[in-house]
C-alpha cells in the first residue's frame, strides 16, 4: 500500500516499509527503548511497537497521526558534526510558505542526485507519541513538543 498518490511526473524515492529490513538495529533499538519502562526515553508502546504489524494496522485506521507535506526544494546542504562534504539534508518551502528541513531519505544511494533546488517534494509522515509527553486527551495535538515523526514515504519529481 503506498501512502502517497503520486502524478507521473513523481518519483517515489523512499518507502519504509521496503527498507525496514535494511533498517533492523534501528527499529530494535526503538523498540527496546518502549519496552523500558523504567526510562522516559523512546515512544510510547500503546498503538504497537514501532514498526510492527500492529503499528502499521493504526497508521492504516488512523489511530497514528499522519499527514503529507508538499513543497518546493530550495537548497540542499551537509548537516551533522561530520564533514564528508556530501549532502544529506534540504530545505524546502511548504504550501503555505513555511521553509522547513529535512534529511534525504532514499532507498538506492545512487539516487542523491536527485535533490535538487526547483524539484517538488512530497513527504508522507507518522507521528509517535514520546513517552514523556504532555498530552492529555482534548488538548490541542502539539506535535512538536510531544511527537516524534516518522518518514514513511518520500517522492520527488523527476
Amino acid at each position: 500500500m503506498s501512502y502517497l498518490i503520486l502524478d507521473d511526473d513523481m518519483y517515489l524515492i523512499y518507502d519504509f516499509k521496503k527498507v525496514m529490513k535494511r533498517e533492523k538495529e534501528f527499529i530494535e533499538k526503538t523498540r527496546l527503548l518502549s519496552l523500558n519502562d523504567e526510562s522516559i526515553f523512546g515512544i510510547k508502546k500503546d498503538k504497537g511497537l514501532f514498526a510492527s504489524e500492529e503499528w502499521w494496522s493504526n497508521i492504516d485506521s488512523g489511530q497514528i497521526i499522519t499527514r503529507s507535506v508538499s513543497g518546493v526544494i530550495s537548497s540542499i546542504y551537509e548537516a551533522g558534526m561530520e564533514r564528508r562534504n556530501i549532502p544529506n539534508s534540504f530545505s524546502f518551502i511548504d504550501g503555505e510558505g513555511i521553509v522547513r528541513n529535512e534529511s534525504m531519505y532514499m532507498m538506492n544511494k545512487s539516487d542523491r542526485h536527485l535533490f535538487c533546488e526547483g524539484k517538488k517534494i512530497v513527504i508522507f509522515y507518522a507521528y509517535n507519541e514520546l513517552k514523556k509527553s504532555n498530552q492529555r486527551k482534548g488538548d490541542v495535538i502539539d506535535l512538536e513538543n510531544n511527537y516524534v515523526e516518522q518518514v514513511i514515504e518520500m517522492a520527488i519529481s523527476k
